[in-house]
């Protein structure tokens, strides 16, 4: 059997969100200007830079042109667009508002992207400096330590326990230097793994994320800006209020949001109206949100209420993400003097008994 290389390599690279964003909205623009679906997808597949999404789009014309529904031939391609992306083609389709709905989807998309953005860049700086430092501390205890080691030996001296305990901590990391980088590589793999691929592990770190100072603020308003956001897409499109807390479920990644949204979808299937369930979860969802629901059920303008809280919190988040590195730097250069400080008075003490006891 011939294994088509080029085909392996499309799915590696995959669909980036941003090449989501541009087909979605030339497709917009493609049903716009009348032409044909089965032409469109073709167009737009020469013009992406997406080996996958160009492989994907030219097996989804040739199933539109055997006379599938678009949204039907997308199911088959659940890796690249999730449910959320197909429930709204299928409504756009069904209410023969496709342009529209392809609009607003890509718009939500978006947001979204600009929000993932804004915390990534936040994070950055903090993440840099903590790598610096660790590289800077591992060299330290690699090169710096074993010469000043050899320097108390030559006069044997006797040595407080802290610069004992760096010193064995040195000669460990200098005679198991390979083992020790290995197990580093298969440690970092083996959390990600487990935090991200297992439930358990999930659960684990969205409850840390929930109960840290700074990021469970952060983590808050990112949901609650991603629901309502999602939620107000959905409803505005037409999607029944059941279907729509379904599909924002999938998107929302929080597994205790998760759960919040699975005990709104039965509530209001038993009857109950969002903002009761809502209101049971007053740790994951603000007051401030809950009441506004409340207003846009009773008034009938959820979509216009969701569209307002989305747009309040994702500003939120921006105003957050901006400060980030200002509230994070205390607590690293706190992190940083503790071990700098550490190492001195180790190091330090003994030379210091030394050049007095020549003295």
């Amino acid at each position: 059997m011939d294994i088509d290389f080029s085909r392996i390599a499309a799915r590696i690279k995959g669909v980036s969100l941003v090449q989501k964003v541009m087909f979605t909205r030339n497709l917009a623009l493609v049903v716009k200007a009348g032409m044909s679906l089965p032409q469109g997808l073709d167009a737009l597949s020469k013009e992406s830079d997406s080996p996958l999404l160009k492989l994907i789009l030219g097996e989804i014309k040739i199933d539109v042109n055997q006379g599938k529904e678009f949204s039907q031939a997308l199911t088959k391609y659940t890796n690249v667009f999730d449910p959320f992306y197909i429930s709204m083609v299928k409504t756009g389709e069904a209410s023969g508002s496709l342009e529209e709905v392809l609009s607003s989807l890509a718009t939500h998309m978006e947001k979204d992207r600009a929000l993932r953005s804004k915390v990534i860049s936040a994070l950055i700086y903090p993440a840099v400096i903590l790598v610096v430092m660790t590289l800077v501390l591992f060299a330290m205890m690699v090169f710096v330590v074993p010469r000043l080691t050899q320097v108390f030996a030559s006069f044997n001296a006797k040595l407080p326990i802290t610069t004992r305990l760096l010193i064995a901590t040195s000669n460990f990391m200098v005679d198991h230097v390979v083992l020790l980088l290995v197990g580093i590589v298969v440690g970092i793999i083996g959390l990600w793994y487990f935090f991200r691929r297992t439930a358990k592990g999930k659960v684990m770190l969205d409850w840390f994320i929930l109960h840290t100072p700074v990021f469970k603020t952060l983590s808050r308003k990112i949901n609650t800006a991603r629901i309502a956001r999602t939620l107000q897409t959905l409803v505005k499109s037409g999607i029944p209020i059941l279907s729509a807390l379904n599909i924002t479920h999938d998107v929302v990644q929080n597994s205790y949001y998760q759960e919040m949204l699975l005990a709104a979808r039965r509530g209001v299937e038993k009857g109950k109206s969002l903002n009761e369930i809502l209101k049971e979860y007053p740790k994951l969802y603000p007051p401030l949100a809950t009441q506004l629901i409340t207003v846009g059920e009773e008034t009938g303008a959820l979509d216009l209420v969701l569209t307002d809280l989305a747009e309040f919190y994702e500003q939120e988040v921006d105003t957050i993400t901006k400060n980030l590195s200002s509230i994070i730097e205390p607590v690293l250069m706190v992190l940083i003097g503790s071990a700098v400080g550490f190492l001195a008075i180790s190091m330090l003490q003994p030379i210091y008994s030394l050049t007095s006891s020549i003295g």
